[in-house]
């Protein structure tokens, strides 16, 4: 893989997050652009709130097996990424594999629970700033029940 040595204390996910979220890395002058911008423009984000005449629609499914990743990437997200980043959340592959680990969804404190001290509360604010990093994941670093999965 292509994960380097582990950082010096540094806020070392700064552009990583900022790429993701199009905030800026600490110190630059980019323009904050919206954290939920994931979809190209011109394509409508379904609005799954509104309830159907017919009832919800129950769809069976077959077990899912997942292939692993590209030689190169993260093991368990599927990014290129220093082993020190934090794992991409939003990465399907990383979403998928970590339900059918552990049962639920990741969130993003689960995401930078392999990070060291400094890198992952640098993270956490960029997130916070961005809005996705909720009271969910200040909870799960709190009480340690974040489920860190290190880049080996």
């Amino acid at each position: 893989m292509s994960h380097g040595p582990r950082a010096p204390a540094s806020d070392s996910c700064d552009a990583t997050v900022a790429e993701w979220f199009g905030v800026p890395a600490r110190g630059a002058g980019r323009q904050s652009q919206s954290p939920r911008a994931v979809f190209p423009p011109g394509v409508p984000m379904a609005n799954f709130s509104e309830p159907r005449d017919d009832g919800p629609e129950v769809v069976e499914a077959a077990p899912m097996m997942l292939l692993p990743p590209a030689p190169g990437l993260c093991r368990f997200c599927a990014v290129d990424h220093a082993s020190y980043a934090p794992h991409n959340r939003d990465s399907l592959f990383y979403q998928m594999r970590f339900h059918q680990a552990h049962g639920r969804w990741p969130r993003w404190s689960d995401a930078v629970a392999h990070c060291g001290e400094r890198t992952t509360m640098g993270c956490a604010n960029m997130l916070r700033t961005a809005g996705v990093w909720t009271q969910e994941d200040d909870d799960a670093m709190n009480n340690n029940t974040a489920i860190a999965e290190p880049c080996e």
